[in-house]
């Protein structure tokens, strides 16, 4: 998953700009979203899953939810940092 996520937000070229807007990365990001989905549904209390979540939904620019993720990942934890 973190392999999935990080080689469609990292150019392949320094030099590059990353593309928010490229069809071909969203796709892929909204497909490991689904993922991360169905991991959370069958594992509610692993905050690295809503962590992962999170950064996707940001990176999709579905801030709001990317920040519901990270504001249940500070609730739950025991000393959040």
């Amino acid at each position: 998953m973190i392999s999935l996520i990080s080689s469609v937000t990292y150019p392949d070229n320094n030099n590059d700009i990353i593309n928010v807007d490229n069809p071909q990365k969203t796709k892929v990001v909204e497909e490991a979203v689904k993922i991360l989905d169905s991991a959370i549904d069958k594992n509610k209390e692993d905050l690295t899953l809503y962590y992962y979540r999170g950064l996707a939904l940001f990176y999709l620019h579905k801030f709001f939810d990317a920040f519901l993720d990270f504001d249940f990942i500070v609730e739950k934890e025991d000393e959040p940092m």
